[in-house]
């Protein structure tokens, strides 16, 4: 099974790209390689306080990939530099 998703997020304390990579990069990075999931921004990446991530997730079982996206949002949500402003996610 395959699930993808987006989550959008915006970088309150962002005033340039260069500080908006500065949180981004870190945050994708943990993602694949805490949850093992394909992860990129899709827009955004002209903007310095928003972004929409893509991810794709391959499991077993979709209950095993709303798991996975369950903890990711909490990741996310955990992190005090970005704010989670929108999230879709998808099992196929």
């Amino acid at each position: 099974m395959v699930g993808w998703g987006e989550i959008e997020i915006i970088i309150p304390s962002s005033n340039s790209l260069k500080s908006k990579r500065r949180v981004l990069v870190p945050i994708l990075a943990k993602l694949k390689q805490s949850f093992n999931v394909t992860v990129c921004e899709i827009e955004g990446q002209d903007t310095w306080q928003r972004a929409k991530l893509q991810l794709a997730i391959v499991g077993t079982s979709s209950d095993h990939i709303y798991q996975a996206f369950d903890s990711i949002i909490k990741t996310i949500e955990n992190n005090p530099e970005v704010a989670l402003i929108g999230k879709n996610f998808q099992v196929i």
